[in-house]
């Protein structure tokens, strides 16, 4: 996900990335009744990545 910028001036606290189609990673990752779920080795790839 490419980081866009911030806000960080209060009360006014945001990231701004890029769209995502899918809809937020804390969507995907806990939405019940998600039709495709994230193998393991994917949920590793996306950590790796985010560090």
């Amino acid at each position: 996900i490419l980081f866009l910028g911030a806000c960080t001036k209060p009360p006014h606290l945001s990231m701004v990335t890029e769209y995502m189609e899918m809809g937020s990673l804390y969507y995907l990752i806990h939405m019940s009744g998600q039709k495709k779920k994230l193998s393991w080795r994917r949920r590793l790839k996306m950590l790796r990545d985010i560090c």
